[in-house]
């Protein structure tokens, strides 16, 4: 591959990144449980944003790159919210960036819900750990 092929493709990953970034994200703060899955390995997080296509969130546990994680969420007394995702990059100290890998519209509709619960609610949300 000559060095213009390779420029023109890191150009269009560039671009393929932009676009993924487009999407509205709604600054929140809530708890969650994140599962590594190839580990198994279950630890606290706390989201700081929601977007349609992933969650940035903030955990003491290191995650690596790329590693498929599934993301819980439990409000009250509602089934847990199950969502499968990858870290797909690390922006600054235990914080990553995740993108979403099956939300049926179902999920998704459920999580936008969520969502809207702790934007309106007043006092501290009642998110709790699943």
């Amino acid at each position: 591959m000559s060095a213009g092929q390779s420029g023109a493709r890191m150009g269009s990953q560039s671009e393929d990144a932009k676009e993924r970034r487009r999407d509205i994200r709604i600054d929140v703060s809530f708890p969650i449980t994140v599962e590594v899955e190839k580990t198994g390995e279950r630890t606290p997080a706390v989201v700081e944003n929601v977007s349609l296509c992933g969650v940035l969130l903030r955990t003491e546990v290191e995650l690596p790159m790329q590693s498929r994680v599934h993301l819980e969420i439990k409000l009250g007394d509602a089934p847990v919210l199950k969502i499968p995702a990858f870290v797909v990059r690390t922006t600054g100290a235990q914080s990553y960036g995740t993108s979403f890998g099956e939300l049926s519209e179902q999920d998704a509709d459920r999580l936008m819900e969520l969502t809207a619960q702790c934007l309106r609610s007043a006092a501290p949300a009642p998110w709790f750990l699943g």
